[in-house]
């Protein structure tokens, strides 16, 4: 992989969970400086590279498991509210973490119903039927 696509993977990767340069640098390689010099030209050997895609790798698969969870506690409830403030809520005591909901909404795994429930709910979601795929 050249760098230049290692960079638009590190872009989408970011993007998706929504976390900053200096995030991403301290996740993958201890180094919070690490976009902004390779940004300034510095060039990436290529163990950096594989350990770099080796981390984002990980993480993806560490972040699936959170996210198949969530997942299934909204499929026990059937489906999961957002309130006025667009907080996500489930009807039981497992909850689900904004951000984690955003992302699932975001990567198509969570749909809304286009409905609205009671006057506490502006709309709801399910689970998509690829969610799992």
């Amino acid at each position: 992989m050249s760098q230049d696509e290692l960079m638009e993977r590190i872009e989408a990767f970011r993007a998706r969970y929504d976390m900053t340069k200096s995030a991403f640098g301290v996740l993958t390689v201890n180094a919070g400086n690490l976009i902004p010099q390779v940004e300034d030209g510095r060039k990436l050997r290529a163990k950096t590279i594989e350990k770099i895609i080796a981390r984002m790798d990980m993480y993806e698969a560490e972040q699936r498991v959170i996210e198949d969870a969530a997942l299934q506690r909204v499929q026990a409830v059937g489906f999961v509210t957002v309130d006025r403030r667009g907080e996500p809520c489930l009807e039981t005591n497992s909850q689900i973490a904004t951000d984690l909901f955003q992302r699932l909404v975001r990567a198509g795994r969570l749909i809304p119903n286009n409905d609205a429930m009671f006057d506490c709910a502006s709309q709801t979601y399910r689970v998509a039927e690829d969610a799992y795929a």
